[in-house]
């Protein structure tokens, strides 16, 4: 499952702010999570997480939730990709190997072409195209 934040002031420039991995099966008030986060030590991490269910979209996702688990785990400690998150949303082709931003990170969990031009919100509307459905907590 991927929750993708909601927020106005989206740097992205778009309703989705912030992508995480939700490392358990089930959909709680908290959960462990797994992302690229500037604001948790600016690396990949893992993290408990209480919802703010209006502040929050939740994804039920198809395809090995386990092998894209353990894709993303094996990337733990690495650094987050500020310019890469930036660049995103330009015209300009960037990406940084062995960094991340969140987007990025989940896209490439998913073996999705470019994932360094993933947007939360492009990543949002590409899960939705491929079968997501949204669930609620």
């Amino acid at each position: 499952m991927i929750r993708l934040a909601q927020s106005a002031a989206a740097r992205s420039w778009q309703q989705e702010s912030h992508v995480e991995f939700l490392t358990e099966g089930v959909l709680r008030s908290t959960n462990r999570c797994l992302s690229a986060s500037k604001r948790d030590g600016n690396c990949v991490r893992i993290k408990e997480i209480t919802w703010k269910p209006d502040h929050w979209r939740f994804l039920q996702i198809k395809g090995d939730l386990g092998k894209i688990y353990y894709k993303l785990y094996s990337e733990i400690g690495l650094p987050y990709d500020t310019l890469g998150a930036v660049m995103s949303v330009t015209p300009v082709n960037w990406q940084r190997q062995g960094k991340w931003f969140c987007s990025e990170h989940m896209a490439h969990g998913r073996d999705m072409k470019k994932p360094h031009r993933q947007t939360p919100g492009k990543l949002y509307r590409s899960l939705i195209s491929e079968g997501a459905r949204e669930i609620r907590l």
